[in-house]
């Protein structure tokens, strides 16, 4: 490619689109089931709808991790052609508006679930829900990072604080 050239291939502007994103299963080759899910938002928008891309992917059979992201934030997805032999080279890469036309698509055609992968900005506000099968004394010990975990509030240096009452 020529430096000075505006042109830039399409390997070239996926490269850059990349950049900057983090993929939903994070584990590569794993497949995340993926839908289009419209949602009323609670903030203001322009037409008082969210979508969101839903992403469940199965980790074990008593465990699965569904995230939700704003379709915007959405940077790229990749369907791979061949679901047991997943190589980034044979699928379709999408972008932009392809990406909810994709999956609406799905939809409509009632056809087998859309399995993928979705780059997300790094920075994007994700609802990660995790549902996992456990015997009811596992689940009375199992906690979710607390609000004064120090993996929660990392700058807060003083362990002793109490926890608020919210």
């Amino acid at each position: 490619m020529n430096l000075n050239s505006t042109n830039l291939t399409s390997r070239q502007s996926r490269a850059m689109q990349l950049s900057g994103t983090v993929s939903f299963p994070a584990t590569f080759p794993d497949l995340g089931e993926i839908t289009l899910v419209q949602s009323a938002c609670t903030q203001r928008t322009l037409n008082g709808q969210c979508d969101l891309v839903r992403i469940e992917q199965p980790m074990t059979p008593k465990l699965t991790v569904v995230r939700l992201v704003h379709i915007n934030d959405v940077e790229v997805m990749f369907v791979p052609r061949a679901h047991g032999a997943v190589d980034l080279r044979f699928g379709d890469w999408l972008v932009g508006v392809e990406i909810p036309m994709f999956l609406n698509n799905a939809a409509r055609e009632d056809a087998l679930p859309v399995l993928g992968i979705v780059y997300v900005r790094e920075s994007a506000p994700t609802l990660t829900q995790v549902e996992v099968g456990m015997s009811a004394a596992q689940s009375a010990e199992y906690y979710p990072p607390l609000g004064d975990d120090r993996a929660v509030d990392h700058y807060r240096f003083d362990v002793s604080a109490k926890r608020d009452p919210c």
